[in-house]
Formats: C-alpha cells, structure tokens, sequence
C-alpha cells in the first residue's frame, strides 16, 4: 500500500499564480523556492520556445500564441502546459477547433458573447477557456457548471489575492456542489486551508492556474492568509501532467 503523504506536500494553492502578461523571462522558475511556493510555470511567448532555457526540473510554462501554430515546434524544449490565445467573441469558434501543436486556453475578449456561451461551447470543443476577472457570481456559477463535468480544464483571472481566493472557493463549490454564488460572495478562507490533499488534487486538475497582473504581491498576499507551502513540495505537480 502507498504511504500518506504529509498533508502540507500539495496544498490547494501550491504552484497556482501564472503571470497575466506573457513575455516575461525565457528561464522556467522552480517555484519552490520563491513565494511560498505560490508562483506556477512561466508564461512566455510562443515564439521565444525554442530559446527557453531547460532548468533541471524540466519546467512546463504557458505560452502566448503569438505565431501561427504552423511555426511552432510539435517538440518544443520545454512541455507547454497550454497555448494561450486571447480572441473577439466573433472568433471564438475558429480558436476551438485550431490545429494546435499542444493544448489551448482561449481567452475572449470584449462583448458578444456571455460566459455561459463562451464555456458551454468551449467544452463542447473539448478546449480550455480562461475565466475573466469581471465575471459576476451568475456567470462564475454558470461557467462552473459547464467546466465542472469537462476533462479539458480552465483557468482563470484575478487582479489581487482577494479575487484568487474567490476563484478557489467557487471552484470547490462547484466541484462539490456546493452554492457556486454564496461562495462567490463569501468565500471561507478557512475552510479551502482545510481541503485534504485529496480534495486539493480534485480541484487543481480542472484549475490549472491563476493569470495574475503582479506575482509577488499576490503571492505574498495570500502567503499571509496561510496559503503558501508549509513543507516540501513536489518539483513538477501531476496538475501540470
């Protein structure tokens, strides 16, 4: 039989912030040692993948489609957790069925669309959408009972730690079945540092990450409210598998 893990080795939060603009360093961080172990991969343009430097974990990152997908390596240095591609509700369709060398997360932009529609057709695709920071409790409820039933995964958007926390909370919600809104509204801090490694696993395999305009404030944001690691944790997380 496999042992127990320590329960601090995944906590919920654990490698959760992505960098919301793309183009930062070319060099995979090992967030292990940096923020409490707070900062996910790396977000990089596409076209900078075949100069990333390979760390020795073997880092994944996200990468901006800023190229035509045909540019780009079916073999990239690095593993690219998702291709990240921002689009007019009007070019929705054509993103969800494009030929892709990996993985992708759409993110819309602007209005044509409601989130319900954004994410019930993104799951008929069988692709990622990424969950915009505005969203209201009704379009968060809606987006989780599309994505909740989905092997595709999500991500999501949030300007400080306050709104990470709300993206975590309604996530359980949703997973569990719990009030996605009443969450939304009132998210019980305590209550997401008491989910078990299980439960953890559960709901960071269908949140893949947290697109954040600052990392280190946020992460050390939440660090303060007792999100950040409190043992060892794993170099590469399955979530990122």
């Amino acid at each position: 039989m496999r042992p127990p893990r320590e329960h601090a080795r995944r906590p919920l939060a654990a490698r959760l912030l992505v960098a919301r603009a793309s183009g930062g360093s070319a060099e995979p961080h090992d967030g292990r040692h940096e923020a409490a172990g707070l900062v996910g991969p790396a977000h990089v343009r596409a076209s900078d993948l075949e100069r990333v430097v390979v760390g020795e974990t073997g880092a994944p990152v996200f990468a901006t489609l800023d190229v035509p997908p045909e540019q780009l390596s079916a073999e990239p240095p690095v593993p690219v957790v998702r291709y990240l591609l921002d689009v007019s509700a009007d070019e929705l369709d054509e993103a969800l069925g494009l030929d892709a060398p990996g993985h992708v997360a759409v993110r819309v932009r602007g209005g044509g669309a409601t989130v319900r529609e954004c994410a019930e057709r993104a799951v008929a695709a069988g692709r990622s959408l990424v969950l915009p920071a505005g969203a209201g409790a009704g379009d968060v409820a809606d987006f989780q009972s599309s994505f909740v039933h989905s092997d595709a995964g999500y991500l999501a958007e949030a300007d400080d730690a306050a709104g990470v926390v709300r993206v975590l909370a309604c996530a359980v919600a949703g997973i569990s079945g719990a009030d996605v809104r009443a969450a939304f509204d009132r998210p019980d801090v305590g209550y997401l540092l008491s989910l078990s490694d299980m439960a953890a696993d559960a709901v960071r395999e269908l949140l893949l990450g947290v697109l954040v305009p600052d990392l280190r404030a946020v992460a050390a944001e939440l660090a303060a409210l007792g999100f950040g690691a409190q043992g060892a944790a794993e170099a590469v997380p399955d979530w990122y598998s």
